[in-house]
C-alpha cells in the first residue's frame, strides 16, 4: 500500500523544522567547552545533508510501513535535537544517553535515506524504461504502418502489373486472331475470284456448244461421200464428245475446288473473328465486374469459344451453337450488380 498523504505532509514538516530551527553549529554546543557534542559534528552534517536531499523526494512511492517507521525515526531525532539544546553539564549519564539515541536515530535515518535514494533511482529508471517502451511502441507502430503502406503499394503495383500483362496478352492474341481473319479474308476473295472465272468459263463453254448448228452438223456427217468410212465419222463424233465432256468436267471440278476453298477460308475468317470478339468480350466483362465467379465463367466461355468447335455457316453438317444461351446466363449477374 502506498504512503498516505498525511504521512507525506508529516515527513516533510520534519525536514522543514530541522532546516528552520536547528543548525550544526548550535547542536554541537561549543559553549559547553570540553563537555560539548563536537564529536557528533560529522554525523550531524550528514544528517542535515540527507534531510535536504530527501525533502523534494516523491514519498508517494514509499510503502506505508516504511513511511510510518521513517516518521518515528525523524521524531526521535527531533527529540534528540531538543535534548541537546536543553542539556547542561556536567551530566555524563544524560550526555551518553543523548549520544546513544542520536547514533540509533542516525543509523535508522541512513537506512531510510538509502531506501529513498534507491527507490528514487529505481523510479527514475522505471520512468526511463517506460519512455523507452513508449518510444519503441511508437516506433513499432510507425514501422508497422510503413510496412502496411508498403504492402498495399506493392499489392497495388503487383495487381497493376498482372492486369497490364493480362491486358497486353489479350490484346496481343486478339490482334493475332484479327490478322489471321484478314489473311483468310484475302484468300477467300482470291478463291472467290477463281470460282467466278471457272463459272464464266463454264458458261462460255456451254454457250459455244449451244451455238453450233446441230442440223447442219448432222447433214455434214450423214452426207459424206460413199467412199468415206462411216466408222471414222463415229470415231470423230465420240472424240469430240469426250473432249467436250472432259473439258466440262474439268471446269466443274475447278469450280467445286474454288468454291470449297472459298468456303473454307470464309469459315476460318469467321472463326478467327469470333475468337477476337470472344477475347474482347472477356476483357470488357472482366473490367465491368469485380465478381470472381463471373470472371471465371466468362473466361471459361471465352476459352470454349477459342479452342472449341464453332459454327460459321460456311461448312456443311454444322450444328447450332449453345453459346448464346450461356452468355445470357453470364450477363444476368452483371446486370444485377449494375
Amino acid at each position: 500500500m502506498a504512503t498516505a498523504p498525511i504521512n507525506i505532509t508529516t515527513i516533510k514538516s520534519f525536514f522543514t523544522s530541522f532546516n528552520n530551527n536547528y543548525t550544526v553549529d548550535n547542536l554541537v554546543r561549543t559553549d559547553l567547552g570540553t563537555d560539548s557534542f563536537l564529536n557528533l559534528q560529522g554525523d550531524l552534517n550528514t544528517t542535515f545533508a540527507m534531510c535536504s536531499q530527501m525533502r523534494d523526494f516523491d514519498f508517494t512511492i514509499l510503502p506505508q510501513e516504511i513511511s510510518d517507521d521513517m516518521i518515528q525515526t525523524l521524531s526521535k531525532i527531533q527529540q534528540v535535537f531538543a535534548d541537546i539544546g536543553a542539556y547542561f553539564s556536567p551530566n555524563e549519564t544524560a550526555k551518553k544517553d543523548i549520544i546513544k539515541r542520536f547514533n540509533d536515530g542516525f543509523k535508522n535515518l541512513l537506512t531510510h535515506y538509502t531506501r529513498v535514494v534507491s527507490l528514487k533511482e529505481l523510479n527514475k529508471n522505471e520512468i526511463e524504461i517506460d519512455k523507452i517502451k513508449e518510444s519503441l511502441l511508437i516506433a513499432q507502430g510507425e514501422v508497422q504502418g510503413i510496412a502496411r503502406d508498403a504492402k498495399k503499394k506493392i499489392d497495388v503495383a503487383l495487381q497493376s502489373v498482372i492486369e497490364t500483362n493480362q491486358k497486353l496478352g489479350i490484346e496481343r492474341y486478339s490482334e493475332s486472331f484479327n490478322n489471321e481473319a484478314k489473311s483468310f479474308q484475302t484468300s477467300s476473295v482470291i478463291w472467290l475470284g477463281f470460282a467466278i472465272l471457272a463459272f464464266i468459263a463454264i458458261l462460255w463453254f456451254a454457250a459455244s456448244i449451244l451455238s453450233n448448228n446441230l442440223s447442219t452438223l448432222r447433214n455434214e456427217i450423214f452426207n459424206q461421200p460413199k467412199d468415206v468410212d462411216v466408222s471414222l465419222v463415229f470415231y470423230y463424233i465420240i472424240q469430240q464428245s469426250v473432249t467436250k465432256l472432259l473439258i466440262a468436267s474439268a471446269l466443274f471440278y475447278a469450280l467445286s475446288v474454288c468454291v470449297k476453298n472459298y468456303r473454307a477460308n470464309k469459315h476460318n475468317q469467321t472463326i478467327n473473328k469470333h475468337r477476337k470478339t470472344a477475347l474482347d468480350t472477356f476483357q470488357a466483362f472482366s473490367e465491368s465486374t469485380s465478381d470472381l465467379q463471373t470472371k471465371n465463367a466468362v473466361l471459361l466461355e471465352a476459352t470454349h469459344s477459342i479452342f472449341g468447335h464453332q459454327t460459321s455457316g460456311f461448312m456443311s453438317n454444322e450444328k447450332d451453337s449453345e453459346m448464346s444461351s450461356k452468355l445470357i446466363e453470364i450477363i444476368k449477374p452483371i446486370k444485377a450488380d449494375v
